[in-house]
């Protein structure tokens, strides 16, 4: 049997699941990150190829629910392309939403 993602492993926090927070690892901390799934299907419906710009509307996406300490923008970034190619693995197409 192939090891499954470690999102599924994990039960979800009460609290994290009634306010749409996902964790993400960002430099080896984890991070809660509300609206995650808001923001990979906004940026996926913008139809970007590139990673820079991928990264760039991921990071604008997300800080509009989130802090973001302007010295982290970058790791912020690498993170968030990091998990939205993850989440796109996991994309439910019978809801049109990642999982």
């Amino acid at each position: 049997m192939p090891e499954s993602d470690p999102h599924d492993r994990q039960p979800p926090c009460a609290a994290g699941a009634l306010w749409g927070i996902r964790k993400i690892a960002v430099r080896e901390m984890q991070v809660g990150i509300a609206g995650l799934c808001d923001a990979v299907c906004e940026v996926q419906n913008r139809n970007l190829t590139r990673d820079d710009e991928i990264r760039a509307a991921l990071v604008d996406a997300v800080s509009r629910q989130n802090y973001i300490p302007d010295p982290l923008r970058e790791a912020y970034g690498e993170a968030l392309l990091a998990e939205y190619y993850a989440v796109l693995k996991r994309y439910d197409k019978s809801t049109k939403r990642p999982v």
